[in-house]
């Protein structure tokens, strides 16, 4: 089987006219030259993108330079790689660079335009459709042009039934680490009971100088990447009790959605940030307003 060449118009393809993308066009003319077939020589235009598939070492590979940088390029693989399971191809892995995306499959990817179709977001939202799940769906305006992450507005959903379905999968199509946290009120304490594993933890320890709230972020950032929520606060609310979890993931993690349930118990619990030398930071949250963020305060004994 030889190397075949593909096009896919694309806006955001890289402009020859740049010192970057004409010097990759030309490293690409010098690869395409060598293919097999007159019919495989092709050199994408500005609106396009070229993607390459061949065999190797018993595997088929698909490449596309898409010249977005590796952040977008690891979000495109999930998405990609989905997408090409749903089309049958067997998909086993990929690999993200600033420049290209590799992916390595069973079969060849023959249909690459749909492939490479924009509305890969909408694959997701099939997911749920199709199982006839209601949803929720919110339209967020940057109007200020901000360029840094923003936290999103809290959002209280009330349900009569005993699970709740996080909806984590969405959150793949985030370009980094993401950051969640997801309050649960009833009869009783909640639990994480499918789809992520949960663990409890008393004590979270940092240096001394560290900040409360970062070093649990680093602490839940080893956590997600092991596909794994913190539960980090439980106690009476009202009449209910209500138990608070936080998640920092990154997106290849949101492979499922989480599913909260009850656990029957009344226990309290909090988790504490201690800091080495002394000072302790003791986590304390504001349950009654939903907040997002995790406040801390320090005190020297």
């Amino acid at each position: 089987m030889q190397a075949s060449f593909s096009r896919v118009r694309t806006p955001n393809a890289p402009r020859a006219g740049s010192s970057l993308g004409r010097a990759l066009l030309l490293a690409l003319a010098a690869l395409t030259a060598s293919a097999p077939a007159a019919d495989d020589a092709v050199l994408p235009s500005a609106d396009e993108m070229l993607v390459e598939t061949f065999p190797r070492g018993g595997r088929m590979y698909l490449v596309a330079y898409c010249f977005e940088g590796r952040n977008a390029h690891q979000t495109l693989g999930m998405l990609l790689t989905r997408r090409m399971a749903r089309m049958g191809y067997g998909p086993l892995g990929f690999c993200a660079t600033d420049y290209v995306i590799a992916v390595w499959s069973v079969s060849e990817a023959r249909d690459v335009a749909a492939l490479f179709d924009q509305d890969m977001l909408g694959d997701d939202l099939d997911h749920y459709t199709a199982r006839g799940d209601a949803f929720l769906a919110l339209t967020l305006d940057n109007e200020a042009g901000a360029v840094e992450p923003q936290q999103l507005p809290p959002l209280v959903i009330r349900y009569a039934g005993d699970q709740l379905s996080f909806p984590s999968v969405m959150a793949r199509h985030a370009v980094d680490l993401q950051r969640t946290t997801v309050y649960v009120q009833g009869d009783s304490r909640a639990e994480v009971t499918d789809g992520w594993a949960m663990v409890d933890e008393d004590t979270v320890w940092g240096p001394a100088e560290a900040v409360p709230a970062d070093v649990l972020d680093d602490y839940l950032a080893d956590l997600g990447t092991q596909g794994t929520w913190l539960r980090t606060w439980s106690g009476p609310r009202g009449e209910g009790h209500l138990t608070r979890f936080d998640l920092y993931a990154p997106p290849e993690q949101h492979v499922a959605d989480a599913v909260f349930g009850f656990d029957g118990s009344d226990q309290r619990q909090a988790t504490t940030v201690w800091l080495e030398g002394g000072g302790q930071a003791a986590a304390w949250f504001l349950p009654l307003l939903l907040l997002g963020s995790l406040g801390a305060t320090q005190r020297r004994r």
